[in-house]
């Protein structure tokens, strides 16, 4: 949870291989995106459209 991550209590895996780097870092971009698009629903802002 993100409590586990701000008291760094969350367990990080190392990456064994390329394919293992691309999953990491898609997880990493798909966690920032709804991040933003959440904080934008609770602010009342309009999420951007590309």
């Amino acid at each position: 949870s993100q409590c586990d991550f701000q008291s760094s209590l969350a367990p990080l895996r190392s990456a064994r291989d390329e394919s293992d780097v691309q999953q990491i870092e898609n997880e990493c971009l798909g966690m920032a995106v709804m991040a933003i698009s959440h904080d934008s629903i609770e602010k009342k802002r309009p999420v951007c459209e590309f």
